[in-house]
């Protein structure tokens, strides 16, 4: 493809570009669950989804809430928007530093679960509701430029120029996007991957690019950090391979043959009935300014 310069900050070329890296992922190109199916994986995997990133201080929510602080994002006066929020991953660290978080999630469950802890934790200012993105009316929720910050970590509700646009929408102040740099890995999950589908599960590692070409080309001004962590992870081998069929699920039929896969590689990496893995993530952190 022969481009010229004006065609490379085109924002119209890394939408496209965006758009086609997304569809043609192995997750996405794979997916046979339909919208609603999927909300009921969220819903189900709600419970222990809070426990599922490594704590302390090189994990990724201490690393991120820690940029954020640095520039100065993170405020007693910020009203901020948490974007596919989960279980309140985020939006219980960004409490005590901010204002007041509004967070948003397609999953009742998720929504539910953030509302009881935010209520068992005494903080007035969080609340969850339950929204898919997509269906989010800015001006009809009151909520165009009301946030100082709008946030969205490592969810599938920002997958798009209108989506990402708006975030923009809603900021009147910076927006924040947390999304894989596509060097991260679970060996546990491609491994299975391939057996399943002999194919090599690759995880997108242009998107964060295509992002932030996309929000040069429109006029802003987004800047990267890098967030890496590395963890080891063990559970009980039946609940290991519950969650693996759970995972799997958004892609094939759990049919007896596939869940005897699973506990059969399962198995092999169980020492005194503990399943071990080892977790790496690695992200970009894109951060701009919305402001005129």
């Amino acid at each position: 493809m022969d481009l010229n310069m004006e065609q490379l900050h085109s924002p119209d070329l890394w939408a496209e570009a965006w758009e086609y890296s997304r569809k043609n992922s192995p997750h996405e190109a794979r997916k046979i669950r339909t919208e609603k199916e999927s909300m009921q994986f969220w819903d189900k995997i709600a419970p222990e989804y809070g426990g599922m990133s490594k704590k302390g201080p090189n994990g990724r929510v201490e690393q991120i809430t820690g940029f954020l602080t640095q520039e100065g994002l993170l405020n007693s006066q910020a009203r901020i928007l948490d974007v596919g929020s989960g279980p309140g991953t985020f939006a219980f660290p960004f409490a005590p530093l901010a204002n007041e978080v509004i967070a948003v999630d397609g999953s009742e469950e998720m929504c539910s679960i953030l509302n009881q802890k935010a209520q068992e934790k005494g903080l007035q200012n969080v609340k969850a509701y339950q929204r898919l993105w997509k269906d989010v009316d800015i001006e009809k929720e009151g909520w165009t430029r009301a946030f100082d910050l709008v946030f969205a970590s490592m969810t599938p509700a920002i997958n798009g120029r209108e989506a990402l646009e708006k975030m923009i929408q809603a900021s009147r102040g910076h927006c924040c996007l947390v999304i894989s740099t596509g060097a991260g890995k679970s060996l546990t999950r491609q491994a299975l991957w391939k057996r399943f589908f002999q194919e090599d599960l690759q995880v997108n590692k242009d998107n964060f690019l295509h992002i932030f070409n996309l929000l040069s080309g429109i006029g802003y001004l987004p800047s990267i950090r890098y967030c890496q962590t590395s963890w080891a992870r063990e559970q009980p081998s039946g609940k290991a391979v519950d969650a693996l069929c759970r995972s799997f699920w958004m892609y094939m039929d759990i049919t007896p043959e596939v869940k005897k896969t699973i506990s059969a590689f399962v198995e092999e990496k169980t020492e005194n009935g503990l399943f071990k893995e080892e977790i790496k993530s690695s992200l970009a952190v894109i951060t701009w300014s919305c402001r005129d």
